[in-house]
């Protein structure tokens, strides 16, 4: 880890703990009660960065609100730097202008009528601080984010881009250590949302704080968090690493939402400790038994339903069998150009298949092909969801 930054130096012990936290919401004229935060627990440890993803409506947002203060959970707990700020069972309910927490809204929630000098000041402000301490701070976190020179204008004379600049600096200058983002690049276009992706990522690294991240955008999740809480109505369906939930998804629902995937249904027919043969709908599959069982690896037992899955840059694609080993023949349906990879589909028996490699010179469509895939790069899921490790 980088050293800290000046504007955290206070502020490095900043984490977020969870623990059996539940929102309801009543329909009108009766009916079920809406659940979007579901007995969900988890932590953000100290200068980690924790990336909420899930598609919409699965409940991310409304589990951010409750922990700034903006919603009113039902059942749980929530700390925030070691202060518990709300506890069903101890009547605790702490209001968000009391938090320690900044926070970087979608809309950027910039005052008009204020400078970029004065929207970034207005947090030191309301704690009182003095004017020596506003003008350093400020200055210095406008120049972390590349706005010092601009420190006089309006919002309503910088770009998109810029604003939202503007609205990090303003998180960080209070050092509060905890900053929560609430899809805060949705609205930029694509080549400014990479730059601030990278400019989140930087200034995290620099100064140290503890973030909570919401997004739908796995791309986005992958380059900037610790680790992906991916979130499916209402639960945590897995929580880790970018590449852990990339390469070992617990879950077919993980599998398909990370990336691109093919996910083949089926029924174990035989397995030993070196692979397991499962029955699909276009032939048997061998999948490579890890040394190490991952979080998903599923019970295995003759005829168990599985899923096998497979990314589409481990299967290989020719005229021949690429090998002796889980080689079918297929028929191209399509073939799409990437820049990085073509992108094939194929009808293998009823399946679908997708497959990605760096180059081909096979037709668009109607040849025929074979496909090949290593048994170790395929992995074996249950055909139910899996419990989430917390």
């Amino acid at each position: 880890m980088e050293e800290k930054g000046k504007l955290m130096d206070n502020a490095t012990d900043a984490r977020i703990e969870v623990a059996g936290l539940t929102k309801r919401y009543l329909r009108r004229g009766g009916g079920k009660p809406v659940v979007p935060v579901n007995d969900t627990s988890f932590t953000v440890g100290s200068a980690e960065m924790v990336v909420l993803l899930g598609p919409s409506g699965c409940g991310k947002t409304t589990l951010l609100r409750c922990i700034a203060g903006l919603e009113r959970p039902d059942e749980g707990e929530i700390s925030i730097n070691g202060q518990v700020v709300f506890s069903s069972r101890r009547g605790i309910f702490v209001p968000p202008n009391r938090r320690p927490i900044s926070m970087v809204f979608q809309t950027y929630a910039l005052w008009p009528h204020m400078t970029v000098f004065d929207n970034v000041a207005y947090p030191l402000r309301c704690r009182g601080a003095d004017r020596g301490r506003i003008e350093a701070s400020v200055m210095e976190a406008l120049s972390m984010v590349g706005l010092a020179a601009l420190a006089r204008q309006y919002p309503g004379q910088i770009s998109g881009g810029q604003q939202q600049r503007v609205a990090l600096a303003r998180a960080v200058v209070p050092r509060t250590g905890v900053v929560l983002f609430d899809e805060p690049l949705s609205n930029v276009d694509a080549k400014v949302r990479e730059q601030l992706r990278a400019e989140i990522s930087r200034m995290q690294r620099a100064l140290g704080f503890s973030g909570l991240y919401v997004t739908h955008d796995q791309v986005e999740a992958m380059a900037i968090a610790d680790r992906v809480a991916l979130i499916d109505d209402g639960r945590i369906e897995q929580i880790g690493a970018p590449e852990e939930i990339y390469h070992h998804p617990v879950s077919p629902y993980v599998g398909s939402f990370i990336g691109s995937a093919n996910l083949w249904p089926g029924r174990v027919a035989a397995c030993d400790r070196e692979r397991v043969t499962v029955r699909t709908s276009f032939g048997d599959v061998q999948v490579g038994v890890p040394a190490v069982l991952p979080a998903g690896w599923p019970q295995v037992a003759p005829d168990a339903p599985v899923t096998v899955m497979a990314r589409p840059e481990v299967i290989a694609i020719g005229r021949e069998a690429p090998s002796a080993v889980n080689g079918f023949a297929g028929v191209i349906e399509s073939k799409a150009f990437l820049g990085a990879n073509v992108e094939f589909t194929l009808l293998v028996g009823k399946e679908r298949i997708r497959a990605a490699v760096p180059r081909s010179d096979i037709a668009a469509s109607e040849e025929s092909a074979w496909i090949g895939i290593d048994p170790k790069n395929l992995v074996l899921l249950s055909d139910g969801r899996a419990a989430a490790g917390q």
